[in-house]
């Protein structure tokens, strides 16, 4: 009788030897699997976050370069503007002559000069007025609403008078925007 209780004793532990053995092998060694890859997906996620705030800070950054760029873009289209309009330049640098109590002899177109990008548009300018005059004429149009530089400019004093009238003679140019045709 001590055999079959042994015998009894010796299935029933083989069998809990088999059950532990199946539960690891089925159940224990793949849910261990599946919470390692959980976890290393985890960390994973959690580096990529790490530098999430920077790529945030990163792309507000680029937002900012973006805005100021379309800003100065909008004030370059409006300074050189597509069309050349020079009737409208000789308006407005006769209107500036008025403005600075200018006597404006001379108001003459030179020929274009075409760049990859953008046109030149020399302008010979002949007028007579006091320094002060000058310097208005001169600054209104370097800081108007197109872009204008002065080539070349000359004062002299009028027929040896010494009354603080002088003669200007200068070329300055307006630029057109060809970029876009």
């Amino acid at each position: 009788m001590n055999t079959i209780k042994w015998r009894e004793n010796l299935t029933l532990v083989g069998g809990m030897i088999v059950i532990t053995l199946l539960f690891f092998l089925c159940i224990e060694t793949p849910i261990r699997r599946k919470i390692r890859l959980a976890e290393q997906e985890m960390e994973a996620s959690r580096a990529m976050l790490g530098g999430f705030p920077e790529q945030v800070r990163e792309l507000e950054e680029l937002k900012t370069k973006i805005t100021h760029s379309r800003e100065y873009l909008d004030r370059v289209r409006k300074l050189v503007p597509e069309d050349d309009h020079l009737d409208r330049v000789l308006e407005v640098v006769t209107d500036l002559g008025k403005n600075s109590e200018l006597n404006i002899t001379r108001l003459e177109p030179i020929s274009p000069v075409s760049r990859e990008s953008y046109e030149q548009l020399p302008v010979r300018l002949t007028a007579e007025g006091s320094y002060e005059g000058i310097h208005r004429f001169c600054y209104a149009l370097e800081n108007g609403e197109r872009l204008v530089g002065i080539d070349d400019l000359t004062l002299t004093g009028k027929d040896g008078e010494d009354k603080g009238n002088v003669k200007l003679e200068m070329v300055f140019t307006a630029y057109v925007d060809r970029s876009v045709q």
